[in-house]
């Protein structure tokens, strides 16, 4: 973990996860000191989707707005907007194909959400209440979906990793799940 004399810690997990928490000093600012891919930090989630053109482009960011129930190739084209490096890929839209062994889209699908429905489990409940575990499932599906989850099974165990760190984090709930799904 990496703490700044600001207050802002990053916590890496070496290999996939960034989680950076900011302390709420930089929240309603009027010189906008966090501006990105997470919005502005000011509550309002009408000026969260502002691609990096319009920022750089220097309009008064509060009256700026952004595009309300985007597509997700507009998410895509907003998420492309930030690349600071020309070979850096474009982002990819999900697949509509899950893999499976046995080539059947359908059946990769239903094991996906067979495995990551984990985070509904008993041993994430004190977790709920504060972190909402759908968006970890659906992150959770179509990592499992895009691996050959048979030869690379860590898909599955960092998605419940990271649910367990956001959860640990910003709540000080420590989750004891490793053993039940992702022995190593």
């Amino acid at each position: 973990m990496v703490k700044s004399r600001d207050g802002i810690n990053i916590l890496w997990d070496g290999s996939t996860d960034v989680i950076i928490r900011v302390p709420t000093s930089y929240q309603y600012s009027d010189d906008h000191k966090l501006v990105g891919l997470c919005g502005l930090y000011d509550g309002n989630s009408t000026n969260d989707l502002i691609s990096n053109d319009l920022i750089s482009s220097g309009p008064d960011l509060q009256q700026a707005s952004a595009i309300q129930n985007p597509t997700q190739d507009q998410i895509n084209q907003f998420a492309d907007s930030f690349k600071i490096h020309p070979s850096c890929n474009n982002v990819i839209n999900p697949q509509k194909k899950c893999y499976d062994p046995d080539g059947k889209s359908e059946k990769g699908i239903m094991f996906a959400e067979k495995v990551c429905s984990a985070l509904e489990d008993a041993v994430f409940q004190p977790c709920h209440q504060f972190v909402d575990p759908k968006p970890f499932i659906e992150m959770c599906m179509y990592d499992v979906c895009t691996t050959n989850y048979t030869r690379h099974p860590k898909a599955f165990c960092d998605a419940l990793s990271l649910y367990a760190r956001v959860c640990a984090w910003y709540h000080n709930t420590t989750l004891n799940w490793r053993q039940l799904f992702c022995r190593k």
